[in-house]
């Protein structure tokens, strides 16, 4: 090998501690915490964060039953097109027998049982 000499003044610094860089970094870093430490104590003091918390706990965010069956069709028609397609004409039937099975009103009723005039 070789023994030649490099001049270290013209070396670039292998290491960032004693940088202007990580200096500054640590400071930007120190902020970053800080002032996220900080927002979560004031929500922390809000009164209506216990309302909010309260609320998640008794499911007052949580999807109804409709959409969350309207996400789950909407996964199915994306996996497979056919069977979306099925379903949805379930669904029409069964809407459909839930119209028939319904009472009609008492003026549709008299003007079905009367001959046209």
């Amino acid at each position: 090998m070789s023994k030649r000499k490099i001049d270290e003044a013209w070396r670039k610094p292998r290491i960032a501690k004693g940088t202007p860089f990580y200096k500054y970094s640590n400071i930007f870093t120190i902020g970053v915490i800080g002032i996220s430490g900080l927002s979560w104590y004031m929500y922390q003091c809000w009164p209506e964060s216990s309302k909010i918390q309260k609320g998640l706990r008794e499911g007052k965010w949580e999807f109804s039953p409709e959409i969350k069956f309207h996400i789950d069709s909407m996964k199915v028609a994306q996996a497979d097109p056919t069977y979306h397609e099925l379903l949805i004409k379930m669904q029409k039937r069964a809407y459909e027998k839930e119209e028939a099975a319904k009472a009609k009103p008492w003026y549709v009723e008299i003007l079905e049982s009367k001959p046209e005039i």
